[in-house]
């Protein structure tokens, strides 16, 4: 045998006797088994504070099986918990929000939302006999009927800095982004603004030969959607940009656009099927000339899109379809499609499969002029193309026991 084979035997066989417990831990049948789909933050605490429950890997061995979704709001998230009973609790379903804001620290989110497992899953305790052993008990906050003002008016403010360095003898690289988003969400209205720059740069010595190399962007946009029902939205979006990889010195647009959504907005927490139609005009300074003899072009343009978003137990589904042209000339198009089904297949086993192809007809801005090698070779310059494509798959496959519950920290995770 392999001296590599007889090593993982030789581990497994070491890992197998180690981990022996003195004594079995016996889990109480009473308790109704949970499974947490779409909760990504610190489970450990929440499997040791909410301990009525056993918590298991899979759902089809739950009795309740618990979505967790969230949607952005102005100031932060509303998250949706969705309880569905299985088994003993059947038909039995529930759905609790609460709101989380982008200013409450990692500790607070996690309380909210052990609070609100903990009163979703009330209902399911009710039925079983451990309800005799549950205590509920109540915060009364005294506010004397004040009514709490909002002094931002629902406006937030966000800021990001970024940078990296790395080298080493004869390469050196930099990059730094910068972004800045000012937004107003409310029912009737979306309103947001968008900063965006970047720099890139590296550097090279080889055989006394110095070569440098550096691109960069930087964009402003800004958007505004009115809810016209329950299935209309207006909008406009505007944009200022630059982008050395794009040949662009500056590109101005101003886009007035509609959407229609199958489903109604308040189903978009599982429920997604929208088609967005923008027209606007698009003005183009280029930095080198184009293939097409210009230094500078104004184009009308428009855009049709569709997107379906699906989120069930058994996985979910994220189909988008793009497509856009020029108005005065239908040749110069451009269709994008991508898609994303993630299953659920049977106990333990998770298959995705994912994918895009764009169909590139419109590149009106490619220079003329022909690229130095360090520009195709660091992609420093966009290249004439027909077509761009990406594809993924994978699976995942969990087997053992079912139950969920322990927490040891030891060793990491």
């Amino acid at each position: 045998m392999d001296i590599f084979w007889k090593g993982i035997l030789v581990l497994l066989m070491s890992l197998s006797a180690f981990g022996q417990d003195s004594d079995t831990t016996n889990t109480n049948g009473k308790k109704p088994k949970i499974y947490i789909d779409g909760y990504n933050s610190d489970f450990d605490q929440v499997r040791k504070e909410v301990r009525f429950v056993d918590y298991v890997r899979d759902r089809r061995q739950a009795d309740i099986y618990l979505m967790v979704t969230r949607l952005r709001t102005g100031t932060g998230r509303e998250n949706t918990l969705t309880f569905s009973g299985q088994n003993s609790f059947l038909n039995m379903k529930d759905t609790l929000h609460y709101y989380s804001s982008d200013f409450d620290s990692n500790e607070k989110n996690r309380e909210a939302f052990i609070n609100a497992l903990k009163r979703g899953l009330i209902r399911y305790i009710n039925k079983t006999e451990l309800a005799e052993k549950i205590e509920i008990t109540y915060k009364e906050i005294d506010d004397n009927g004040k009514v709490w003002d909002d002094p931002w008016d629902n406006w937030v403010f966000r800021i990001s800095l970024s940078g990296n360095i790395q080298g080493e003898k004869y390469q050196q690289s930099y990059h730094i982004h910068s972004s800045a988003r000012i937004s107003r969400i409310t029912e009737e209205w979306k309103i947001r603004f968008d900063l965006n720059g970047s720099y890139y740069e590296d550097k090279y010595y080889y055989e006394e030969e110095n070569l440098t190399s550096s691109s960069s962007s930087k964009s402003v946009s800004a958007s505004a959607a009115k809810s016209i029902s329950n299935h209309f939205s207006l909008g406009l979006y505007g944009y200022v940009l630059a982008s050395t990889y794009s040949n662009i010195q500056g590109q101005i647009g101003l886009q007035p656009g509609i959407e229609f959504n199958i489903f109604p907005y308040s189903e978009s927490t599982y429920n997604e099927f929208r088609f967005i139609y923008t027209i606007g005009y698009n003005h183009y300074n280029y930095i080198d000339i184009t293939i097409y003899n210009k230094f500078r072009e104004t184009i009308l343009k428009q855009q049709l899109e569709s997107e379906l978003e699906i989120k069930r137990p058994w996985g979910e589904i994220d189909l988008n379809v793009k497509y856009s042209n020029q108005i005065e000339n239908f040749s110069r198009n451009r269709i994008e499609v991508r898609g994303r089904i993630s299953f659920n297949l049977f106990e333990g086993f998770s298959f995705n499969i994912g994918g895009g192809y764009s169909g590139i007809n419109d590149q009106i801005n490619l220079p003329q002029r022909d690229l130095s090698i360090d520009e195709v070779l660091l992609k420093r310059r966009q290249l004439e193309t027909q077509y761009y494509y990406w594809g993924s798959v994978g699976f995942s496959y969990t087997f053992g026991s079912i139950y969920n519950n322990i927490v040891n920290p030891r060793f990491g995770n």
